[in-house]
């Protein structure tokens, strides 16, 4: 639930830049016809890899999965299917969507089709700077917008995968309010899936999420890992006017103590703190 926060303002504010001239994907009623769920609407992730099994090469006259994150992606219904040319493949498995020729942008994602576990994405906007996925614990990953711009996040081991986002929420004449969104993978108390799963069948991806055996769904309550970091901020500590934890209903818990870096401060995220998120307010 509190990943959605995440995902609502990416989208609903507008916060990131979206890359270049929109692709065109045009489908026909056969199209629709021949859907494997028989919807009459198209699922995107079926147009975007049209249910092969490589994201970076799709069936003939559909667009890999990369396309949406570099470009903008648009439907529309003819008589005759057609696709636009999607971009290529970068050399250093970036996917960008770049907002100029100069090559700035604002999300990236990290993919290499040989090391697929430890794909993840980034978002470095003005309003909001993320990571999710599987972070590189070695990396201090850097930031150019925003809050963080000069910053950085440096994350703790994580199980697999993880998401941590700071997200500017409230201006006033003084102050900025932000918030930090930190957690990691989620399961059922003594969940136990099945080691080795079924393959799926040829073609069809998804099954392997939807036919996955499992031998115990586990009970009550829902476990979340908590998530260790480290987020440099680029102002004195004296800026930090709060640096809370929140509750599950976004009400503060617990004040924390930035640590002072000279010109810098830190902001320490632990599991021991027991929380998924956290808001800190800084004097501009």
């Amino acid at each position: 639930m509190v990943a959605i926060t995440v995902a609502s303002l990416l989208f609903r504010r507008h916060d990131p830049a979206t890359g270049g001239d929109p692709l065109t994907l045009v489908t026909t009623r056969q199209d629709v016809i021949e859907h494997p769920w028989n919807n009459t609407s198209f699922n995107f992730n079926f147009i975007t890899h049209a249910l092969g099994p490589d994201p970076l090469n799709p069936a003939p006259g559909y667009l890999p999965t990369y396309s949406a994150i570099m470009r903008r992606i648009e439907i529309d219904k003819g008589g005759t299917h057609s696709v636009s040319d999607p971009p290529g493949v970068p050399e250093d498995r970036v996917y960008r969507a770049l907002i100029n020729e100069q090559g700035d942008h604002e999300l990236g994602w990290h993919y290499d089709p040989e090391n697929i576990d430890d794909s993840f994405f980034k978002a470095d906007a003005e309003n909001i700077q993320a990571l999710a996925g599987k972070i590189d614990t070695e990396d201090r990953h850097s930031f150019t917008r925003g809050v963080l711009s000069g910053g950085s996040i440096l994350v703790a081991p994580i199980t697999s995968s993880a998401l941590i986002a700071v997200i500017l929420v409230e201006i006033t004449p003084d102050f900025r309010t932000y918030l930090i969104i930190s957690t990691g993978e989620m399961k059922n108390t003594d969940f136990n899936p099945t080691q080795d799963p079924t393959p799926p069948p040829a073609g069809h991806p998804w099954l392997y999420y939807l036919e996955d055996p499992v031998e115990d769904w586990g009970h009550e309550p829902v476990l979340v890992e908590g998530i260790g970091a480290h987020i440099t901020l680029p102002i004195p500590a004296a800026n930090v006017i709060e640096f809370l934890t929140l509750n599950p209903d976004g009400s503060d818990r617990v004040r924390l103590d930035p640590e002072p870096q000279g010109e810098h401060c830190i902001l320490h995220l632990s599991p021991g703190n027991e929380t998924l998120w956290y808001r800190f307010v800084i004097r501009i």
